[in-house]
């Protein structure tokens, strides 16, 4: 009665749902093999009697319990096992070890696979977060050549009244000269005409 009741208290295995609770599966699987003498079905000890031997029967029971321990708890995956090329339908050797190898194989594949990308994501990340400051740098460049652009139109507009102003200051400076020329020359002629004039009209010494 004491076994029976041990057996009851033994922790369910969990149904294997991938990476997350593959430890946990893991476990729980080899706690029921090891309580029921199964483990070296997993293991490399394992040694298949001859079929002519009065263990024989036993051991097949034994074997068939090991890979039902395990088969059943991990429906989630089976599709992946499929996918890899296990064929459940096909297998008459009821391998328990075989079952337990590729599971745990494809699990953490998919685990590592999924390492991969996440990394890839992380790097994709990066390269899109790198872009968008670059993008954001080239505004700037853009923006600040913008205002440069803008500011030389200012001055060269600014420029461009400067010399029409030195143009028409120029012309006007040209024109005051000239007037104040012709003025010097014409108060110069009366002043000659007074001058001769004068000797005219002065008496011989």
């Amino acid at each position: 009665m004491s076994t029976q009741l041990t057996a009851v208290m033994l922790a369910p295995i969990p149904t294997l749902q991938g990476e997350a609770n593959l430890g946990a599966w893991k476990g729980a699987v080899y706690l029921h093999l090891e309580y029921y003498n199964l483990q070296d079905f997993i293991g490399n000890d394992e040694t298949e009697p001859t079929a002519d031997s009065p263990d024989y029967d036993v051991w097949k029971k034994q074997k068939l319990h090991a890979y039902s321990l395990i088969r059943s708890t991990i429906d989630p995956i089976v599709p992946k096992l499929l996918a890899a090329g296990l064929n459940f339908d096909d297998d008459r050797q009821f391998d328990p070890k075989a079952l337990w190898n590729a599971v745990i194989e494809i699990v953490e594949s998919g685990a590592a696979l999924l390492a991969r990308l996440d990394k890839m994501k992380t790097k994709n990340e990066e390269l899109e977060t790198g872009y968008d400051n670059l993008a954001r740098q080239n505004s700037n460049l853009v923006s600040d050549k913008e205002i440069l652009e803008n500011k030389l139109a200012v001055q060269t507009a600014q420029l461009q009244k400067l010399k029409v102003e030195n143009v028409r200051l120029r012309v006007m400076y040209e024109t005051v000269l000239e007037d104040k020329l012709v003025e010097n020359v014409k108060v110069a002629r009366r002043a000659a005409m007074g001058m001769q004039a004068k000797k005219r009209n002065s008496p011989p010494a």
